[in-house]
């Protein structure tokens, strides 16, 4: 779920519906331990969202897009980790 807070006086943001879109996700991670307990993890993936969500203005009573998000979000992490014994 999301919310939008208006940051303009002028600018209402429209009413909560559920949108629906297939979703898909790609990992990779590859781990070093540098002893029993200790290591590190560095991941990379990407989310395809067959449908991304496109942000519009009404101008006018007409619609007027704005910015869409990427189909594709590509994202990585890293992890230092101490496992207990």
């Amino acid at each position: 779920m999301r919310a939008i807070t208006a940051r303009d006086a002028r600018l209402v943001p429209s009413a909560s519906r559920v949108f629906v879109s297939p979703f898909a996700t790609f990992d990779i991670a590859v781990r070093y331990l540098a002893t029993q307990n200790l290591g590190l993890t560095a991941m990379a993936g990407v989310d395809w969202i067959a449908s991304p969500p496109t942000f519009v203005y009404e101008v006018r009573g007409a619609p007027l897009p704005s910015r869409s998000l990427w189909s594709f979000e590509p994202r990585a992490s890293f992890f230092l980790f101490y496992a207990l014994p």
